[in-house]
């Protein structure tokens, strides 16, 4: 019996080993080979100046994250940054990896994002970068085909750290920002019942429209707990609040959606 748990042991062992080294020994392969598949989805250049694989900052789940990340956009808007972040990481379980027909991701982080979305005057977005035919072959694809991998989004965290957001429509005269935003959503969201509590707060809030200046530096800050029947879609709201500067509103309650085309409030 010591003989069978020690070779166990030694197995176990080889196969962390493995996911440790084998990402370090052809990490330069894997990385221009990810870049390659990321720009050929995109009108945009994607990149990213890292990313890393290990078991040991969310044991015993395995992290898998990217550093430097950011999106360029090409004409109309060439060379302005739609999307970039310090690094975007997710904690997914271990053995759904090993297994590989279902990856179970169990949280997700974003640090330090800044998106910069803006409208031309003839209605041109940046964010408009997906090319032409590829959400037509995204639904031509099979996903009943044997062989394939399901992803299973079941969350307990999702986080992001000091974000900023800026808009600019240039179309309709809007700008608005947000800078210095933090949102954190707790809860295991792959359970029928369980309890959801999101924290957020933004230190800077700018609106502007046509001209006129609604807000100026405002500073926001939400706490909601809620009692979640994700089974049945019914949502307990308790001991929640939300602060615009000095102004709080304190507020409780129920929301159903029986279905798609109805929802209940109490």
């Amino acid at each position: 019996m010591k003989k069978f748990f020690r070779i166990l042991l030694i197995i176990l062992l080889v196969i962390i080993v493995a996911l440790i080294v084998t990402p370090l020994l052809f990490k330069d392969q894997l990385l221009q080979k990810a870049k390659e598949v990321a720009n050929t989805s995109v009108n945009a250049k994607v990149d990213f100046t890292d990313f890393g694989l290990t078991l040991f900052r969310n044991f015993p789940q395995l992290t898998v994250s990217l550093k430097g990340v950011s999106v360029v956009n090409l004409e109309p808007f060439e060379g302005d940054t739609l999307v970039a972040f310090d690094e975007f990481s997710a904690a997914v379980n271990l053995m759904s990896v090993i297994k590989g027909d279902q990856i179970k991701v169990r949280s997700i982080l974003l640090d330090h994002p800044r998106i910069s979305a803006k409208v031309l005057e003839d209605g041109s977005a940046n964010w408009d970068i997906a090319k032409e035919g590829e959400e037509k072959a995204e639904k031509e694809v099979d996903t009943t085909a044997s062989g394939s991998m399901d992803m299973n989004v079941a969350l307990k965290r999702f986080e992001i750290r000091d974000a900023g957001l800026f808009y600019n429509d240039r179309k309709s005269g809007m700008k608005a920002s947000l800078e210095h935003f933090n949102f954190v959503l707790s809860g295991d969201l792959s359970a029928d019942q369980t309890n959801i509590t999101i924290e957020s707060d933004v230190q800077s809030i700018n609106f502007f429209m046509e001209g006129i200046r609604y807000l100026k530096d405002a500073m926001l800050k939400m706490v909601i707990d809620v009692d979640a029947d994700l089974a049945n879609s019914v949502f307990t709201l308790t001991e929640n609040s939300i602060a615009l500067n000095e102004l709080e509103l304190v507020f409780d309650g129920k929301v159903a959606m029986p279905d798609e085309e109805k929802i209940e409030v109490e």
